[in-house]
């Protein structure tokens, strides 16, 4: 195979990651103070913004690894400042564990005070009667079958076991809830989300749906809007009656050739879409069966990058909507959004971005000499991505503040965690470059400036040249609490760094504590205690390190250059699990005045493994896995600088010749309100007084 032919193979692989921008042509070497632009401008018109959006389609997929003259110019803009949307009230109860307070998150329940609302998808499982009605079947399958298959819903459950109302969503595949002032608000999909989400035509024909529903009366609930909006919702917020959705979309034609393969393909494209208006390419909204525009050229940003880039054929929008009044703004950027950070002040969209390693190269364009066009491997050096990010003002207009490029990615584990705002409106990323096996770690503080995120420091640097984390040692965790940042990385032992941010200029490693396992889950309580959840590990005999059961680990953070380990509590063997590794929403927890010294209590879910198997014959002991034994919701409490076990919820047991199997902890969440803890897990609800969380009650 001739380059050529590797560039233009490699090239579609490529284009699927879904990358926004490109590289350019002759461009000069550029250093770390010097980063490519990733300025946002307004589209000049609708043209420009029709171009950006249909060249992946009007250019053969060979010339993707090259360059594309086709773009005019973008225009400046000037933007509208308003005042920013208020904090949310705190509640007296524990509810949804969020990153940021005062921004909510959508989860699958919502409590009141009084009510639960809780999601139950739909469900296409349906079991004949002799499987229903056996005595043989394992009762676990039994519980995974229905009478009948059902439609989604949402079931409103009262504190004191009774059912109030239930909820019928029809078609909608719900993903999560927002529960505001006796306004319910779900969200979901036509069809569940892409599987390949970088391939820009898994997001085609997507549909996200909403719909809120009045429970002011809780058993008259009443659906107040139906909203159905082009593309899929990436992730969301909500600030006071006000949901703030990122989304993603991909035009779709019938008879578009998503990749043409000859000139033939492409003059088709072409006069396809030539033929088409820009409004016909561009999302829509519909509200209660009214239709409209979701978004107009006048109200979407391009990257301000030279006229010769490539376009990505998606559009990712921002939209407030309001739960009470149905009113909506909306605003887009021309390319792809993997995710966003939410302050109560700011919005930060970021994706990860290979093209910009490039500008170190000198790159022929469209010379005809299949020999002087670069090699993908020159021009995209493996494990070398920067994260981009964008920054907008929470108001009206969403006032564009600036963008920045970041070495390295945000990681494959709570990204949105490895983001923060500081004190003074700075922005701190954590990110790592350099593969799985030999990682390099960066701390990075950015500030919006003149419409640009400037780099105002980094880590390491010439003054402080120490690396987080020793060599091989990848990220589990980060917490930004205060102006600190708190890093856990791992490989044999957990090495817990303490980064000082109270000078965003000036950031520096104050302190590090080394202790055996690693958390992937860190929980301020109060200034000066920090939690850890995540496993222990033991090395064998072989040298090899394996995870081992759930560790819960208490810090003192206090004195930020000598944070202590006050106490550990271990759950398990190996293979033991927790929801709480891949989702924060799993935890929660809160303070109490029960007694003369404030107490925290909090719980999250968790799959022990502590039956022994057999066939225990390998060369390391501590390889060896363990056989499920129940799941539970356990419970822990922190008074006077320790932490004690509380208890556990048991809701599934390994019962001998009944099941030997466990279902996924992905539905199961806590909640404490007083002396009771509630337990979800599926759909059903557990209750139990905190001190004696065995005698559980029925679910209900």
């Amino acid at each position: 195979m001739n380059q050529k032919m590797v560039v233009s193979t490699l090239a579609g692989l490529i284009i699927a990651v879904g990358l926004t921008g490109c590289f350019r042509q002759n461009a000069s070497s550029t250093s770390e103070a010097d980063e490519p632009s990733t300025t946002l401008q307004l589209a000049a018109d609708e043209q420009q913004l029709k171009t950006y959006l249909t060249a992946q389609f009007t250019s053969l997929r060979s010339d993707a690894m090259y360059l594309d003259a086709s773009l005019p110019e973008p225009a400046d803009a000037s933007q509208v400042t308003s005042p920013s949307a208020s904090e949310s009230s705190n509640e007296a109860f524990s509810g949804t564990n969020t990153q940021v307070a005062g921004v909510d998150e959508g989860d699958i329940w919502k409590y009141d005070g009084e009510h639960f609302y809780i999601l139950k998808s739909r469900s296409n499982h349906h079991c004949q009667d002799d499987v229903l009605n056996s005595p043989e079947v394992d009762p676990l399958d039994k519980t995974d079958c229905d009478a009948e298959p059902s439609s989604a819903q949402v079931r409103i459950v009262k504190n004191t076991q009774e059912s109030v109302s239930t909820v019928a969503l029809g078609e909608l595949n719900p993903t999560e809830l927002y529960l505001e002032e006796g306004h319910l608000a779900v969200l979901g999909n036509r069809s569940n989300h892409p599987e390949y989400r970088g391939s820009f035509v898994s997001w085609q024909s997507g549909l996200s749906q909403i719909r809120i529903i009045d429970v002011a009366e809780p058993s008259e609930p009443k659906q107040t809007f139906e909203i159905d909006l082009d593309g899929y919702v990436v992730q969301s917020r909500r600030l006071g009656d006000e949901l703030i959705l990122v989304s993603r979309f991909t035009p779709s034609l019938p008879n578009l050739i998503n990749y043409p393969q000859n000139q033939a393909q492409v003059k088709q494209n072409r006069s396809l879409l030539e033929a088409t208006p820009l409004k016909q390419i561009l999302p829509s909204i519909t509200i209660n069966s009214t239709e409209q525009a979701l978004v107009d050229a006048s109200q979407c940003w391009i990257a301000d990058t030279p006229s010769n880039d490539w376009g990505y054929p998606s559009l990712s929008t921002i939209t407030r909507f309001n739960i009470k009044t149905g009113t909506f703004t909306s605003r887009c950027i021309a390319g792809q959004v993997d995710g966003l950070y939410m302050s109560t002040e700011h919005l930060y969209l970021h994706r990860t971005s290979y093209w910009h390693n490039t500008a170190d190269s000198n790159i022929a364009v469209n010379s005809g000499d299949a020999t002087s066009q670069p090699f993908v491997s020159d021009i995209l050096p493996p494990h070398s991505a920067h994260t981009l990010v964008h920054q907008f003002k929470l108001d009206e207009h969403f006032n564009y503040q600036g963008s920045g490029l970041v070495k390295g990615e945000l990681g494959w584990n709570h990204t949105a965690f490895r983001i923060g705002e500081l004190a003074d409106g700075s922005l701190g990323l954590v990110t790592s470059s350099g593969g799985w096996n030999n990682p390099e770690h960066y701390l990075t503080v950015l500030k919006a400036k003149d419409g640009v995120l400037e780099k105002v420091s980094q880590l390491p640097n010439s003054l402080h040249p120490e690396a987080i984390g020793k060599p091989g040692e990848r990220i589990y965790s980060v917490r930004f609490m205060q102006n600190r940042a708190y890093i856990v990385t791992f490989q044999t032992v957990d090495p817990l760094y303490v980064i000082d941010l109270t000078n965003p200029a000036e950031p520096y490693i104050a302190g590090e504590l080394e202790i055996p396992g690693f958390s992937v889950y860190l929980h301020p309580i109060g200034d000066d205690l920090l939690l850890g959840v995540g496993k222990n590990a033991a090395t064998g005999v072989s040298g090899t390190t394996w995870f081992q059961g759930i560790k819960v680990e208490l810090f003192d953070v206090a004195q930020i250059e000598n944070p202590q380990a006050l106490g550990s509590i271990s759950i398990g063997r190996r293979d033991s699990e927790t929801a709480l590794s891949y989702d924060h929403h799993a935890f929660t927890g809160l303070f109490t005045s029960e007694s003369e010294n404030e107490t925290y209590r909090f719980a999250f879910p968790i799959r022990v493994h502590d039956t022994q198997r057999d066939d225990m014959s390998i060369r390391d002991p501590e390889s060896e896995g363990f056989d499920w034994t129940y799941t539970g919701l356990h419970l822990f409490e922190v008074e006077n600088k320790t932490l004690t076990a509380a208890g556990v919820m048991v809701t599934e047991k390994n019962q001998e010749g009944v099941s030997k199997r466990h279902r996924s902890m992905s539905s199961s969440r806590g909640l404490i309100q007083g002396e009771d803890v509630y337990h979800l897990s599926g759909a059903q609800v557990f209750h139990a007084n905190w001190h004696t969380p065995e005698q559980m009650s029925e679910p209900f």
